[in-house]
């Protein structure tokens, strides 16, 4: 950097120079171009200064503007800030402020209730709590949902307690036909019916049920989630859905799950990840849905698929 006498000399030059191509140009009436050549400059440094010019007020219009940060000093007073970090302190450590607010906002309205000359704004305190390494920056971690325990029946016996669930969609190979496979479940005996249905309707699923039961036979409990399919309808949410009419005319209650928790339905959702592993997907190939060859024939239109498979 240049020392204080030559930095001032170096812009009392400068200032004289612009001075003196607004002379050429307003006085003398000289073009542009010869103004350039005799100051040895270029037409946009001209130009700019020829914009700037102000007869009115020559020295300030042709000097140059101030490089330092536009923000100027902080209007508060050394002494509040430190009052401030002061008493956030004292907050956290002495046992009379044990359970009391401390923070920005509490300390700017005790400046308030003090009539305090200098009363900066909340956000002017905690950043300098920031500044000060008194705040803690790290982020809370959300807080995990505690599952709550519900009154579910218990399996032991067949057919005490099925389980019902609904996965899709899923496509067939070389095709985009779209297809839901509807699982059964008996809690007690794993064993399990599973059938393809074509649309995500409670009539297909009242379908597959009745033809399910016929040859599982019917359970006291039918545990599902809160499925549109499976509940009913959003318009009447007083009345029951068909599967749950259906469910109740045969003498099976339906047990709901909660809301948004699908693992109340483990042993049913832990097939589903059975049929997506090991027979929807063989060496990461996925099959055709009509490679499925039914185990049984009972149904002449859609069958069900039953067998014992012990999952869960």
């Amino acid at each position: 950097m240049l020392p204080m006498k030559e930095e001032q000399a170096a812009i009392g030059t400068q200032l004289e120079e612009r001075k003196q191509a607004m002379l050429m140009y307003h006085v003398q009436n000289l073009s542009k171009a010869e103004i350039c050549r005799r100051l040895n400059r270029s037409r946009p440094w001209l130009d700019r200064w020829l914009k700037r010019y102000d007869p009115g007020d020559v020295e300030r219009s042709l000097a140059d503007y101030k490089s330092g940060p536009k923000q100027g000093a902080s209007p508060w007073s050394t002494q509040i800030r430190q009052q401030v970090i002061a008493m956030l302190r004292a907050r956290s450590q002495e046992e009379q402020w044990r359970y009391a607010f401390f923070g920005a906002k509490a300390i700017h309205l005790e400046l308030k209730a003090l009539g305090s000359p200098e009363v900066p704004p909340v956000r002017t305190i905690h950043s300098w709590f920031v500044q000060a390494n008194l705040v803690d920056q790290r982020r809370k971690q959300p807080e995990k949902p505690i599952s709550k325990p519900i009154p579910l029946p218990v399996a032991d016996a067949v057919n005490r307690v099925q389980q019902l669930d609904l996965k899709g969609p899923i496509y067939r190979k070389n095709s985009g036909s779209k297809y839901y496979l509807a699982v059964l479940r008996d809690r007690y005996s794993h064993r399990c019916a599973i059938q393809l249905l074509d649309e995500r309707e409670a009539q297909g699923i009242v379908d597959f049920l009745v033809a399910s039961w016929r040859w599982m036979g019917l359970p006291d409990y039918l545990q599902l989630d809160n499925a549109l399919e499976f509940r009913g309808s959003n318009r009447y949410p007083r009345s029951f859905g068909k599967v749950v009419r259906v469910a109740l005319d045969l003498g099976v209650e339906a047990v709901f799950n909660p809301p948004k928790e699908p693992w109340r339905n483990g042993g049913v959702e832990r097939f589903n990840g059975f049929l997506t592993d090991h027979l929807l997907k063989v060496s990461s190939r996925t099959v055709a849905l009509s490679e499925l060859k039914p185990w049984s024939a009972r149904t002449p239109a859609t069958t069900a698929i039953a067998w014992r498979c012990k999952t869960g």
